[in-house]
């Protein structure tokens, strides 16, 4: 039997799965159909709605057709694309006025669709950034008015402005270290749904994960940071020994 590969979407559409024996329509005068053998799975992220890879020989003796909508060409490591595609041009007539792209274009091109298409989200992230951070800062200076009467009694046992603000930074880094962490477990979680639960579902391909430690590691960094900026910026005025000075005083 002629052996075939399917996408993946040909399994979830189509139940044509590895090992089993398919019937492929063929339209021409001798075949109405053909049985072929299905021997594995590869993944295509350009049809949801299914592809199959067969040998060209065998598929123009089956259908009789001898036409191309497409072509694929497989590049040996240190090749010039460009090279490559000048010397076809040159030498294969029916080249010339075709349009070729590269997996590299091809990839920039896909980005960048991608980022045009959530250029909202993106904004809303921004936002979302903002009123986290104002969050903080308010929850912050909301515990240094309340908390006045235990940093002016530090004070008067000698402890000093810089020492105040090493607290502040304390306590805000631990929380907004376990809130950053927190929050990266939740994301990594909702990501594997996405990736390997709605993916499949929506459009019926599948893709490994890829975590980028260092990206996460320097944005989780940067979040804690601009945490704890806010956090002293807002809790300056009320660690201020003008402002201490009077907290422990008593009204009878």
């Amino acid at each position: 039997l002629p052996v075939v590969y399917v996408s993946e979407a040909m399994v979830d559409l189509y139940d044509w799965r590895p090992g089993t024996i398919q019937t492929l329509p063929v339209f021409n005068e001798r075949h109405g159909s053909q049985k072929v053998w299905v021997a594995g799975i590869f993944r295509d992220y350009g049809r949801q709605h299914g592809a199959l890879v067969i040998d060209l020989g065998i598929y123009q003796l089956m259908s009789g057709d001898q036409q191309y909508s497409g072509i694929a060409i497989w590049l040996v490591n240190q090749a010039d694309p460009a090279a490559v595609l000048n010397t076809l041009r040159t030498s294969i007539p029916q080249f010339r006025d075709q349009e070729f792209m590269n997996r590299s274009d091809l990839r920039t091109l896909s980005l960048r669709i991608f980022d045009r298409s959530f250029a909202l989200t993106y904004a809303l992230e921004i936002a979302a950034l903002l009123v986290a951070l104002f969050a903080v800062a308010t929850g912050f200076a909301g515990q240094a008015l309340l908390r006045q009467k235990e940093y002016a009694l530090v004070y008067y046992l000698g402890q000093s402005t810089t020492q105040r603000m090493a607290w502040i930074s304390t306590e805000s880094g631990l929380l907004l270290g376990l809130a950053v962490i927190w929050g990266t477990l939740l994301g990594l979680l909702m990501s594997q749904i996405l990736i390997h639960r709605i993916n499949p579902q929506s459009f019926h391909w599948t893709m490994d994960t890829s975590v980028p430690y260092f990206a996460l590691i320097v944005l989780m960094l940067a979040l804690i940071s601009s945490g704890i900026a806010a956090a002293l910026l807002a809790s300056k005025r009320n660690l201020n020994p003008a402002n201490l000075i009077p907290a422990l005083r008593e009204e009878w």
